[in-house]
């Protein structure tokens, strides 16, 4: 019984968004005793986790525009309204280019050198454990 809760109602598959409506839905079939529908619910997560077709990240998606219906339909259904608006209006998220990347990523203008061998060879700096406690314990 321990493991039969987090099982039907806190699962979540890997890409799926909207997780707070989902439980609080599948918390109100337990409340209402629908076991089946919860078992059927199981079930059906099941075959989209073991399946090899089925993706279901937002890259996928058959288009931008069907999948942004598909998911203000499910915000606006859990009450999110506004955030519901904003999704169905969302030109989605492209693909990472070179450009963008190299825009936001720029090279370095000028080249670190690599340290010699005297750099390699002398002490590192190091801190003294006594007086890092001593100023530890002053904070408090």
């Amino acid at each position: 019984m321990f493991f039969l809760i987090p099982t039907l109602l806190l699962r979540k598959i890997k890409g799926e968004r909207g997780l707070h409506a989902t439980v609080k839905a599948r918390l109100r079939l337990w409340k209402n005793k629908q076991w089946p529908t919860l078992i059927n619910n199981l079930q059906r997560d099941i075959l989209i986790v073991h399946s090899p077709t089925v993706d279901n990240s937002r890259k996928n998606a058959a288009s931008t525009k069907a999948f942004n219906v598909k998911w203000c339909d499910e915000l606006v259904a859990a009450g999110y309204m506004s955030r519901g608006s904003k999704a169905l209006l969302s030109k989605g998220a492209s693909d990472a280019n070179k450009e963008g990347l190299a825009g936001k990523f720029p090279k370095r203008k000028k080249e670190i050198a690599e340290p010699t061998e005297v750099q390699w060879e002398s002490d590192r700096a190091s801190l003294d454990k006594e007086i890092l406690r001593a100023c530890v314990l002053k904070l408090k």
